[in-house]
């Protein structure tokens, strides 16, 4: 369905052009909705739905992975291509790992951004690209 998406707001289609929107939005959204929609966004990321601590100002490391699930869906993939013996399975465990280490990136960024620390959203587009291209990659193996 991310391949090959019936309709073209979601998957593939739908994700491409979120990735077009996500410039346009910082100017045509309020400061204040365009913060809620980047918190509500990295909040997903978690492994269970919740902001980090640097947004809620406490100073001490997250407790929750935010690597927006691909850190799991590695891992499962990794432990049954590992049983099965299934090559296709392992290699997209290792491009859905690099799609955590991607989230994670994002989520700096955001982090970083809704701190007042820097403003890197302009890196967003071209991070959440790389994400889609994993997703394609990964799938397309899965499919094999």
């Amino acid at each position: 369905m991310f391949l090959n998406p019936p309709v073209g707001f979601v998957g593939k289609k739908g994700f491409q052009k979120f990735i077009n929107e996500i410039p346009k939005l910082k100017c045509e959204l309020t400061k204040e909705n365009y913060n809620k929609l980047l918190a509500n966004k990295v909040a997903f990321f978690g492994t269970v739905p919740t902001i980090p601590n640097a947004l809620r100002r406490i100073k001490e490391p997250d407790e929750v992975n935010f690597g927006g699930g691909f850190d799991k869906m590695s891992r499962v993939l990794n432990d049954i291509g590992r049983e099965y013996g299934n090559e296709a399975w392992l290699e997209a465990s290792g491009r859905f790992k690099e799609g955590a280490v991607i989230i994670s990136e994002i989520t700096n960024v955001i982090v970083n951004y809704l701190t007042g620390e820097s403003d890197g959203t302009n890196e967003l587009p071209g991070l959440f690209t790389g994400v889609m291209k994993i997703m394609t990659d990964g799938f397309v193996l899965l499919g094999r």
